[in-house]
């Protein structure tokens, strides 16, 4: 294994880290923590974090897609889908063709990081017939995710199918992000992917 040189994450309010603190963990975002155990390998790794909260798939290969592959990363991080369920904008034939857009732009040199999304269902105890309808589309979402990361040969995080992922104690107040210990196990899962020592 060769240190990363740069390592790249674009996304939403997840891969940017908003979620509320944990005594006995660091205040800080997945990527950020990922970020740290590889510069104890390569001091000298540039990490750029272009995620930002509210975004739609669509925006995040609009806004921050250009950036990320004008910094050359030998690692990137995709993860997005979350507020095209959560704010019912659902589209998934827009969604695929911007989640493989991402994905697919980079060089096949360059190692790529996704996830699958979590049932966010689960944390803010939607009504039935709420909870029926996002559900079908969390499925077809992480369908999307999973088939598409085999194809362009992406590590893939299944957070859809674990539910440590889906515990109250990972999760803050609004049900929605995770907290710092979530990230701090999110981190440790990416980290184990990556064949991290």
């Amino acid at each position: 294994m060769h240190p990363y040189q740069c390592f790249v994450a674009i996304g939403d309010s997840v891969t940017e880290g908003i979620g509320d603190p944990v005594e006995g963990f660091a205040q800080q975002g997945a990527h950020d923590t990922l970020a740290l155990r590889l510069k104890t390998l390569n001091p000298e790794l540039k990490y750029v974090n272009l995620a930002r909260r509210g975004l739609l798939t669509r925006e995040i290969r609009q806004t921050q897609l250009p950036a990320a592959q004008a910094l050359k990363p030998d690692l990137v991080s995709i993860i997005a889908g979350a507020n095209d369920l959560l704010m019912r904008r659902w589209n998934p034939d827009q969604f695929e063709t911007d989640f493989a857009a991402m994905l697919g732009a980079f060089p096949t040199r360059t190692e790529r990081l996704t996830m699958t999304l979590p049932n966010f269902s689960i944390p803010l105890g939607m009504p039935a017939t709420m909870k029926a309808r996002f559900e079908r589309q969390w499925v077809q979402a992480n369908d999307i995710i999973r088939r598409l990361a085999r194809r362009h040969d992406a590590l893939l995080l299944n957070v859809g199918a674990n539910m440590d992922f889906h515990h109250a104690d990972v999760w803050s107040a609004d049900r929605v992000h995770p907290n710092a210990r979530g990230y701090a196990q999110t981190a440790q899962a990416m980290a184990e992917l990556l064949n991290l020592p």
